[in-house]
């Protein structure tokens, strides 16, 4: 293990406290991935393998994703150095070979998968034109939207050589939380034109009575947002009906409980509407309460 710096020390002493920060409602997960990390960094684990190998579980939505993105941001710097496989693509015997072992009936299918046994076991991979490449000073992790009950059944194989991570169903205060950061994007893209976006409480609830779903989690939030707010807010920029020193408050309706707007002022310099500069109101979406099933396949929103 190379000389950490003191900057590198210290992100790796508050990796928990940051990873918490972004993915909300799975401490225990977040600090299962932390300790491993921590573990490998202080010269704990072995040098030959990945900094870490994890198996994330959980249902859809629930931040899988989001700690992947995270743990680039903070150990490698850049959410851009986070490389995705999507295994849809390896669903045939004969493409899949190549990382989990050749089927029965092959010469070699005695021999263990190479992803599982050389990235995870020895840090490092040869490819066909046999140029080795080197696994160690990275992270793996493999994902599955497997139920909770079958955990203890499948992946054995997988969960010998990597840690196995549970992410637990997101709980509403949880989710609320997720809300939050949800608009922390849009706000800061805002704040570059030099427009304040003010989310009222009562706006949050409204989006968590209509988005929020155990089946589907943060995502169909995220698609929400983006159907029904952000794809609002595109068009009253481009027409400059919003524009810099304006503040875009979202609100719910106070006579008209199923119904959200955008409310657009003039800021009066302390972050509030100056008074008797008010541009109207946009309706940003009027719908009541959906009721969704959770064993329903489609969205019916998104």
């Amino acid at each position: 293990m190379g000389r950490m710096t003191e900057d590198e020390m210290s992100r790796i002493l508050k990796l928990a406290e940051v990873l918490g920060k972004r993915v909300i409602g799975q401490e225990e997960a977040v600090q299962a991935v932390a300790n491993a990390i921590r573990n490998h960094r202080a010269g704990l684990s072995e040098e030959k393998k990945p900094i870490g190998a994890f198996l994330f579980l959980g249902s859809s939505g629930v931040g899988k994703t989001e700690l992947a993105k995270a743990l680039a941001e903070e150990i490698f710097h850049s959410e851009k150095n986070l490389i995705r496989l999507d295994m849809v693509e390896y669903q045939e015997a004969h493409s899949i070979s190549r990382l989990i072992g050749p089927p029965p009936g092959y010469m070699g299918n005695d021999e263990g998968g190479q992803l599982t046994e050389a990235m995870l076991d020895e840090g490092h991979l040869t490819d066909t034109k046999n140029v080795r490449v080197d696994f160690t000073n990275t992270i793996i992790i493999m994902t599955s939207n497997i139920g909770q009950q079958f955990i203890l059944e499948g992946y054995r194989e997988a969960r010998a050589k990597a840690e196995g991570v549970i992410f637990e169903p997101l709980t509403d205060t949880a989710m609320r939380g997720v809300l939050d950061l949800m608009f922390v994007h849009l706000t800061k893209e805002l704040e570059k034109k030099g427009i304040k976006l003010q989310v009222a409480d009562s706006a949050k609830t409204f989006i968590l009575e209509r988005a929020w779903s155990h089946k589907f989690g943060g995502r169909r939030m995220a698609k929400y947002i983006e159907k029904y707010i952000t794809a609002k807010i595109a068009p009253l920029l481009l027409s400059a009906k919003l524009k810099r020193g304006h503040i875009a408050q979202l609100k719910r309706a106070q006579n008209q409980p199923n119904q959200l707007n955008l409310i657009i002022c003039e800021e009066d310099g302390n972050g509030q509407c100056k008074p008797g500069t008010k541009h109207g109101r946009v309706l940003v979406v009027q719908a009541a309460k959906a009721a969704i099933a959770e064993g329903e396949e489609e969205d019916p929103l998104i």
